[in-house]
Formats: C-alpha cells, structure tokens, sequence
C-alpha cells in the first residue's frame, strides 16, 4: 500500500538534505544541526534573485563565471531531483506540487539544507521526471541569460543529479544494475529525455559493499585551483575513478 503523501514526500530525507511536508516554521528549525534560511523556490529563481546570487558566487571560483554557473544550476538541480527520483524508486508514485508550493533551506554559504514541500499529493510515476524538467526549464533560461554557461551543460546538472538520486537509493545495498534502470527509466521518462549516459558498478571491499557511479556531465570545478577532478567526474581516468570509489565506500563502512 502506498502511504500518504506526506510520508512519502518526508520519505526522501536523506541525511544532508531534510524534507518536509508542510510550509516550514521556526518551530521546524530545531531539527537542523545547520545554519539556514527557509525561502519560497520561486523567489530564489527570479531571474535578479538569480543575478544577485552568481555575482555573489562567482569571484568565489575566482572569477570564473562558467563554474559558479554550474554549481547554481546544481544546487538547484539537487532537490528537484530527489522530490522527482525518490518517490518513484521507493512507491513507483510521484509526488505532485507546484513551483509555488516549494519552500528550500539556504544556508549562509548559499548552499541548500533543507526541502519542503506544502500540500503535496501523489501522482502516477511516469510524471516525476517531467515535472522536475519543467520546474527546472525556467532555471536553465535565466541562467543562460544571467550567467556563461551552454544550455546543454545545464541540463547534464539536472541529469546527473536524478542518475545521482538513482544511485543513492541503492548504495546500500550495492545494486548497480537496479541503480542502472532507475537512472535511465528517470532519463527516458523526462520531457525530452535527458541525454546523461550514467554508468554504475558494485564495490565489495573489506566486507562492505557500495556502489561508484559516474557523471555524464562535469561541474566545471577542476577549472579552479583549489579543486581536483570529482570522483564520479567523466573526466577522471577510469583506474583513478575505480580507487577513489573503493576508498569511499570503504569510508562509509567505517
């Protein structure tokens, strides 16, 4: 039986991004051990909100403005991606809301840490993938006018982040192939379909099992000097991307 929509939406918590079913409070804030700041979704992406954000961010990633456009986009792409791939991976439902009914958790470093959700019902499955592409449209447009970043290279952040969403769900349990069809089922089912080929494969390591996956789409991030290539990063050598998988999983377990 699929439970009521509150708890599946309450469902896709995960451990560093809280969610709620309900419009936030204050009252809510005492179970978050982080700084933050709850905002409706549709004022964080109005298009000056968003301008105001990338001039903040940019000198960030020294000056380089293509990458605190990716990492914007990501941000955003994140949570539309759990709302969207959660519900369907664990009850093969979606979960139905409007941009309006979206409330998100910033912290003061602009990072989000907490999702609500107002008022929200349940829909049939095959509408979560597109509903996250449409919330996300609006995102991509603006920044493409506000900020350096290809179209294309917007789209693989949301497309990263449900392939993403797929691979924590089934990380536990080391279940690449399950991990697989979630990613691409939630690909093929947007509208259009996303073009991110993600690829999954199972670490058994010191009695631990776990899953390394990899991007179809890169963040930009190695582009300043304080970063190094992402693990899951297309641009990382594959025996490189191998070892620092085992290394995580092997973390995690500890």
């Amino acid at each position: 039986m699929t439970p009521p929509p509150a708890a599946v939406v309450t469902g896709c918590s995960r451990p560093w991004l809280p969610v709620l079913a309900h419009v936030p409070t204050a009252a809510d804030d005492a179970r978050f051990t982080r700084e933050g700041t709850w905002h409706r979704f549709t004022d964080l992406v109005d298009e000056p909100a968003l301008a105001a954000r990338l001039a903040e961010m940019t000198p960030t990633y020294e000056g380089r403005s293509t990458v605190a456009t990716a990492f914007l986009g990501s941000r955003f792409a994140s949570p539309l991606a759990l709302l969207a791939g959660a519900p369907v991976i664990a009850h093969d439902v979606a979960v139905a809301y409007a941009p309006d009914q979206l409330w998100l958790r910033q912290s003061p470093h602009g990072w989000f840490n907490g999702v609500a959700v107002a008022d929200p019902a349940l829909d049939d499955a095959t509408t979560a993938a597109p509903r996250a592409v449409a919330h996300f449209r609006p995102i991509v447009d603006r920044l493409r006018r506000v900020g350096t970043l290809g179209e294309r290279a917007l789209w693989g952040q949301l497309a990263d982040a449900l392939a993403t969403t797929a691979g924590h769900a089934h990380d536990g349990a080391g279940d690449a192939e399950a991990a697989d069809t979630a990613a691409r089922s939630l690909l093929r089912a947007a509208d259009p379909p996303l073009w991110v080929e993600p690829e999954f494969a199972r670490v058994e390591v010191d009695g631990a099992v776990g899953l390394a996956w990899r991007r179809g789409s890169c963040c930009l991030a190695y582009q300043c000097e304080r970063y190094d290539l992402c693990t899951g990063c297309p641009l990382t050598p594959r025996e490189e991307w191998w070892e620092k998988s085992v290394a995580s999983v092997r973390e995690r377990a500890s």
